[in-house]
């Protein structure tokens, strides 16, 4: 066993704080303390080790549902702190465990009776305002829309003064409808050379948010793109499914979203001021990667679906939907705790606010911290990098190929750099041959002028030149008007002075003195 340990078992690979654990035959045991996961597929399967102490994680992702988990590895990500999240190859979450949170049945009371009323609408118009804002500016950056960023400031203006959850449900739905017709002009997906002609037509276009597979809803996503928001947006209301767990809220009792069986509705409350947050790291990535048929699967129906290694590497955005989750869902807890007749904590276990603000002010006595519902900036989610040629994920984001495509495309980069080469050659050995023409032509016209001036054409060859060497420069240029340097040349016999010089220059060399 030692042996074993020692050959097979590395450091897990953990960017952001999350591990995806993915392929067939999964296995998460602890062994002499450590918590050891098996993974992959075929001759890519792996087996990570990771201690109590320094293990780096904050979340743990499991795509799939092939595999064993044992109670100890439970028992153990539950002592160090780390949730556990199994979602299924289609992005449906199947489980999901973390620790206890806060257990206040008063909160959860007052939560229960909020729907309809002012403290509900309230929390509803936050939630939508933010929505709309981050909308808008998309639209007017990113989707070069500004009349649509019109609208949507106008029903974002229409929003502040709603007395009704049905006009909030109206403003959001509105907006909705005018951003995403945006999409179609200006978002294209980017295909590997050798995928584009391979992949179905509508792949290569977004053409709207509702599926044609499911009539007025984008559940069965018939395109990447669409596929690609799903994806995210499920990993997204997944952060927001822990954060009210943590902080003891039901996430079935929502207040836009109306109460429905198996649905987490003040889960979809709270992904709605993500959802912009999401759509700028998917615009990005759009930018950005080149994408690979291999990363979709289409079903008999046409049902759009993402496959690994895709899917887990953007399970990696999870930590990155968890700070901007965990303000507005500690937000509406405070909200929420305010409405009760009894007082009721509002801790901050998410953002950590109050304690660094305890912090601050003891070190100081004069600092605060100001506590805000709403992140400054959208989180700084790394874009992936792919092949322009296969699609193949590429470890390092400078290059364009990966190391299989990369010597055929220097081949064929040789080979055009070698037929440019040619090609300017037979260019520039036509300008040397159309200089030579108009050379030979001018002599001709020189000799020409020369008989009409009485010379003959060889009499500067054989008669004048040897002899306008004896001139100096300053006779030169009174015989013939030139400049210097043109004097220098007929000196030095490098140039032929027209034929109406030659007399001057005759009579100078004739001249006494």
């Amino acid at each position: 066993m030692t042996t074993l340990l020692a050959e097979t078992f590395t450091d897990g690979p953990v960017r952001n704080g999350v591990r995806v654990v993915d392929g067939y035959g999964i296995r998460l045991a602890v062994e002499r303390g450590h918590l050891v996961i098996a993974d992959g597929t075929g001759r890519d399967r792996r087996s990570t080790r990771y201690p109590k102490v320094g293990h780096g994680l904050r979340r743990l992702v499991i795509i799939g549902h092939t595999g064993t988990i044992s109670l100890e590895a439970l028992r153990w990500l539950d002592r160090v702190g780390v949730p556990v999240v199994n979602i299924d190859n289609d992005g449906r979450e199947l489980a999901r465990t973390s620790r206890a949170g806060l257990d206040d049945a008063r909160l959860r009371r007052i939560q229960a009776l909020a729907a309809g009323t002012p403290t509900g609408l309230g929390i509803v118009v936050d939630l939508l305002d933010a929505k709309l804002t981050g909308q808008a500016t998309l639209a007017a950056d990113r989707l070069d829309a500004p009349d649509i960023a019109e609208r949507i400031h106008a029903l974002r203006d229409r929003l502040a003064n709603v007395d009704t959850l049905e006009e909030a449900r109206d403003c959001e739905a509105q907006g909705a409808y005018a951003y995403f017709s945006a999409w179609p002009d200006a978002v294209a997906i980017r295909w590997a050379n050798r995928d584009r002609e391979r992949v179905p037509e509508r792949w290569h276009r977004f053409d709207a948010r509702r599926s044609p597979l499911t009539a007025g809803s984008p559940v069965k996503a018939a395109d990447p793109v669409n596929a690609l928001l799903n994806y995210l947006y499920a990993l997204a209301e997944t952060e927001c499914r822990l954060a009210c767990q943590i902080l003891g809220l039901d996430a079935g009792l929502g207040f836009l979203h109306s109460d429905t069986k198996g649905r987490d509705s003040l889960a979809l409350d709270l992904i709605e001021p993500v959802r912009p947050h999401v759509d700028t790291y998917l615009l990005d990535l759009l930018d950005g990667h080149v994408f690979r048929k291999a990363d979709f699967h289409e079903s008999d129906d046409g049902h759009c679906r993402l496959l690994p290694p895709l899917t887990h590497r953007l399970a990696d955005t999870l930590s990155q939907w968890q700070g901007v989750v965990a303000p507005w869902a500690e937000s509406v807890a405070h909200v929420l705790a305010d409405a009760s007749t009894r007082p009721i904590r509002k801790p901050t276990p998410l953002t950590s606010a109050t304690r660094r603000a305890a912090a601050i002010g003891t070190s100081s006595g004069r600092r605060k911290i100001a506590q805000t519902r709403r992140p400054a900036t959208t989180p700084n989610v790394p874009v992936l990098s792919g092949c322009e040629e296969c699609g193949r994920p590429l470890t390092n984001p400078d290059r364009r190929y990966c190391p299989d495509c990369w010597p055929t495309r220097r081949a064929q980069g040789q080979r055009a750099a070698v037929i440019a080469a040619a090609a300017a050659s037979t260019d520039a050995a036509k300008q040397a041959s159309k200089g030579s023409a108009i050379s030979k032509a001018k002599l001709q016209a020189v000799d020409r002028a020369a008989v009409e001036l009485g010379w003959q054409p060889d009499e500067w060859q054989h008669l004048i030149r040897p002899c306008v060497g004896a001139l100096t420069l300053a006779q030169i240029q009174s015989a013939t008007g030139y400049g210097i340097s043109h004097a220098s040349r007929i000196k030095r016999g490098v140039q032929r002075p027209h034929p109406r010089h030659w007399a001057a220059l005759a009579a100078a060399l004739t001249a006494p003195g």
